[in-house]
């Protein structure tokens, strides 16, 4: 195990002897980092639970013009080993909090809340959260995300449209339940599995890696036609050799060679 990490002398370029460039850690039993001193002189120590998950990182010395606002910070999970709380408190003794962040879960594990408290501990009733909501068919095995509510209020829906997108639960596009901006906001297109070679916004504003007509910087080995993918060689990984944005928005000149 690593007791000590000694950064090269600013001078010399040399492993540096000066504790002032070295990272050094104890550990107990079971390989578990104890605590570790950093370049600033500042020590952090590890506390865990029977399962080995870090519950607690205290500064319990900290380094002379270091920021002393957080001096600890806590986490805690479910039975499932899912994070729950994650906490920053001001003093070492993880007794007085500064800010929290809560996550909740349904039966599945899916993150269905996120609390987020700013100053103290967090408020199921009046601390700021985002909110996510999944499909769950009765018909299929599957349970997808299908969309994200922020604390105003917006709402952001997943669209998986028919066919292979929503066979393979591969996002269509993004779209705004309702309000001003209702509708699609991005709409994505694949080459294969999971490659995105075209993101198209609600304002016509267009990334492509599909090659366009006239680009003369394709090659025989990319910009290959979507509709054309047959003549991308085996043997050759696909490439990005131009970067162009359509409708008159400037050009990005991008390359890159295998």
């Amino acid at each position: 195990m690593i007791a000590k990490v000694e950064y090269p002398d600013k001078s010399t370029g040399s492993a540096s002897t000066s504790a002032s460039d070295d990272v050094s850690y104890t550990y107990d039993l079971l390989g578990e980092v104890l605590t570790k001193t950093d370049q600033n002189g500042s020590i952090h120590a590890y506390t865990y639970d029977v399962l080995g998950h870090l519950t607690l990182d205290s500064v319990t010395t900290l380094a002379s013009g270091v920021d002393g606002s957080v001096r600890a910070l806590g986490y805690s999970y479910t039975p499932l080993g899912l994070p729950y709380q994650q906490t920053s408190y001001s003093d070492p003794t993880a007794t007085t909090i500064v800010n929290q962040v809560q996550d909740d879960y349904n039966g599945y594990g899916q993150l269905i809340t996120q609390y987020q408290q700013h100053s103290g501990a967090v408020n199921t009733g009046s601390s700021l959260k985002v909110q996510y909501a999944y499909s769950q068919p009765s018909s299929t095995n599957y349970s997808r995300l299908s969309g994200m509510a922020y604390p105003n209020g917006r709402i952001l829906d997943y669209v998986y449209g028919s066919g292979l997108d929503s066979d393979i639960s591969r996002i269509t596009s993004l779209s705004d339940d309702g309000g001003s901006a209702a509708g699609s906001d991005e709409t994505y297109t694949y080459l294969g599995l999971n490659t995105v070679v075209q993101e198209l916004d609600a304002n016509g504003v267009e990334l492509t890696y599909i090659h366009q007509a006239g680009d003369t910087l394709s090659s025989a080995d990319g910009g290959d036609p979507l509709h054309r993918p047959r003549s991308i060689r085996a043997s050759h990984r696909p490439m990005v050799v131009h970067l162009k944005w359509p409708d008159n928005h400037r050009p990005l000149p991008i390359r890159l060679r295998p």
